[in-house]
């Protein structure tokens, strides 16, 4: 091996890694999460803030396979097999609250059941009373009803969704999005109808 050669075998090992549904076909990093373009499984997203073990901690479906991806601190741009790209906001930080002597992990979102072919629950956990926006986003990216737009007080918080656009027509089957919005943090969520 010349002087100008390094050998990589000899200082690289591997620190971790995670299995995806799919196959991913790109990466992209930004801050404590890795976006995974994977294929006909759309998007991944992976905690990385422990590189030995990373863990997936939310997806997103795509209108068609999901084959590249770049991320910024707001979000993550997905090109998808439509020749489209799609936007969806970028996870928030794994930090932990302190209340009281209490420790509240960073806000995810629950859908049950999904599929869904009637009336959806959506539950989340709120450290503190804040101001909380969620909608319902079609797989276009329209934002086709708004759910809550206020202040909602700590703990768990119920909503329902019984499919049905803001003016009150029901929405076709398909893919949709959930998104819940406080000051702190933004999450989405994948949610199928099959009426």
């Amino acid at each position: 091996m010349g002087a100008d050669c390094i050998d990589y075998g000899a200082y690289l090992h591997w620190e971790g890694g995670v299995d995806t549904p799919g196959s991913v076909l790109d990466v992209a990093v930004a801050g404590a999460h890795a976006y995974a373009a994977d294929a006909d499984h759309g998007l991944q997203v992976i905690d990385i803030t422990s590189p030995e073990g990373p863990e997936i901690v939310d997806s997103a479906g795509m209108p068609d396979d999901a084959y590249g991806v770049a991320a910024s601190d707001t979000y993550a741009y997905v090109a998808d097999g439509f020749g489209g790209v799609q936007i969806l906001p970028a996870q928030c930080e794994p930090a932990l609250i302190s209340l009281g002597g209490h420790v509240a992990s960073a806000l995810s979102i629950r859908v049950s059941p999904n599929p869904a072919s009637n009336q959806i629950a959506i539950r989340f956990e709120l450290p503190a009373p804040e101001r909380v926006c969620v909608n319902i986003y079609d797989a276009a990216g329209h934002r086709v009803r708004c759910l809550s737009d206020g202040i909602l007080g700590s703990g768990a918080q119920d909503l329902i969704w019984d499919g049905c656009e803001d003016k009150g027509r029901l929405v076709p089957a398909g893919v949709y999005f959930i998104r819940v919005e406080t000051a702190r943090c933004v999450r989405t969520g994948r949610i199928v109808l099959a009426w």
